[in-house]
């Protein structure tokens, strides 16, 4: 199996995936546990992030995309690289295959992410972690275009056209109790229009106003639910 690499000088990146399927997602990388020796990632891409683990710590790791080009790059990177519908997969592994289960930014795009999250669960060995990224429906951007009577899909973002589901922290939070999951640890991932709050804003709430929208924050955590962009969390 040829080394894995973030790139490769014989094997350019392929412009039909970059980059949505190239992205190595260094935010999920900081938060798997180096001492992750199983992992299997749901919608792996092209395989760079599972290639970023193979080079930082042992590792085996399992790759699975509906992409056939991605995870035919993936397949030179990663151990294993499975061409599939995850909707439909068997998942053939047993009980506790796994020491860490990565889904960024993919149970968004499913019918049914519920049942791929009972699934994870199974997979999950006792004291393993997943890691998930999940677009936050309640961000500024959503709640201005909802005020102007707009919800416009675009290629890429929080409305990704192909996006079937919508969570909110509180709404994901519930998905991922209900399924058998004990949440560690989430981060959010800020809007850039966070920075521009004043700190007593950032710490204690108050209005706010974007657009034609005024909002009274409540706290610090109701300043978080509207001023993040994405929320990565991880659980057990």
């Amino acid at each position: 199996m040829n080394s894995p690499s973030l790139t490769s000088e014989k094997e350019p990146q392929n412009e039909v995936l970059a980059p949505y399927f190239m992205n190595a997602r260094p935010e999920l990388l900081n938060v798997i546990p180096v001492d992750a020796r199983r992992i299997l990632e749901i919608g792996c891409g092209a395989g760079q992030l599972g290639a970023a683990l193979k080079l930082r710590q042992q590792s085996h790791v399992t790759g699975i995309d509906m992409n056939t080009d991605a995870i035919d790059f993936a397949a030179k990177h990663i151990d294993v690289a499975i061409a599939t519908d995850i909707e439909v997969f068997d998942f053939p592994w047993e009980d506790e295959s796994f020491d860490c289960i990565i889904a960024g930014d993919i149970l968004e795009h499913l019918k049914d992410p519920w049942k791929m999250l009972s699934c994870a669960r199974r997979l999950l060995a006792s004291g393993g972690t997943i890691v998930v990224s999940i677009p936050n429906v309640s961000n500024l951007e959503i709640i201005y275009q909802i005020s102007e009577g707009l919800w416009n899909y675009t290629d890429a973002g929080l409305l990704d056209r192909t996006h079937l589901r919508f969570f909110t922290k509180t709404t994901f939070l519930s998905a991922l109790i209900s399924s058998g999951f004990k949440v560690r640890n989430l981060i959010p991932l800020l809007s850039a229009q966070y920075g521009d709050l004043p700190e007593t804003v950032r710490t204690a709430g108050g209005p706010v106003s974007f657009g034609n929208v005024s909002i009274n924050l409540r706290d610090a955590n109701h300043v978080l639910d509207i001023f993040t962009y994405q929320w990565l969390f991880l659980a057990g």
